[in-house]
């Protein structure tokens, strides 16, 4: 049988611009890290955020929305050397006592790439993004019962479909960051895609609404930051059946 030109153009143009995976920065980044590198994995994010559940008097909780360019040289571009970037989530618990720190980093993806440029209703997936290198971040302090609201929203909204316009990575993350920002939420933007994949949520238009966030002097201003950063290690990928693994300098 021979495939529609249309079919196979599409098909293409997934997997050059579309294919899940790590950005050109985030390869360099874990090449350079002596700890080791650790790949991105699926998990089950309700028993993974159970870790939370240990009793700590009087702990601090935070939210980090994170995004990781596909080009850091060029944060505008939408995608690059056949990467899109990634939009994910820092939560953390702090024990006001000693500091030790719960954390758990994670984020939305299909569950298979190519499907979803031919169907609508996806199964997804969520892996555990600990390591990930990003470029900007913008996180709130919360209190418990908003803490609460996030474990909750983090759960439910995982079982949402994966769509590549309508409800990916971005809208994921954004989501539930927003669910507990009061007035001080962070904008929706979407940004054109390339070729034929149209508009849909990306982390350039996040780091743009940060940039714009930041530079108007916004009461949001203070807690977003741009830089080369890498996010923790999940509080979970420490236990002895969660493997660290080494990557080969290149």
């Amino acid at each position: 049988m021979i495939l529609p030109a249309r079919i196979i153009l599409t098909f293409i143009l997934f997997f050059f611009f579309f294919l899940p995976g790590k950005s050109i920065a985030q390869q360099n980044k874990n090449a350079a890290v002596n700890e080791g590198y650790i790949e991105s994995v699926n998990i089950n994010i309700g028993r993974e955020l159970k870790c939370f559940n240990k009793e700590i008097t009087d702990a601090s909780y935070s939210i980090s929305l994170c995004a990781d360019v596909p080009y850091n040289k060029k944060p505008y571009k939408v995608a690059h050397h056949q990467q899109t970037g990634h939009v994910f989530l820092v939560l953390k618990k702090i024990n006001p006592l000693n500091q030790d720190t719960i954390s758990q980093v994670f984020g939305f993806y299909p569950k298979k790439g190519l499907p979803t440029l031919f169907f609508k209703t996806i199964k997804s997936v969520i892996k555990d993004n600990s390591r990930r290198e990003h470029d900007a971040a913008i996180t709130r302090q919360l209190t418990k019962a908003e803490f609460d609201t996030v474990i909750a929203k983090s759960v439910s909204f995982s079982k949402n479909i994966y769509h590549i316009n309508k409800y990916n990575c971005y809208e994921y993350a954004l989501f539930i960051f927003n669910a507990v920002a009061d007035s001080d939420t962070v904008p929706f933007t979407h940004v054109r895609f390339p070729f034929i994949f149209g508009w849909g949520g990306s982390p350039v238009g996040l780091y743009k609404d940060l940039e714009r966030i930041k530079q108007n002097g916004s009461s949001l201003a203070a807690s977003i930051q741009f830089g080369d950063f890498l996010a923790p290690v999940s509080s979970t990928r420490l236990l002895p059946n969660k493997k660290l693994k080494k990557k080969t300098k290149q």
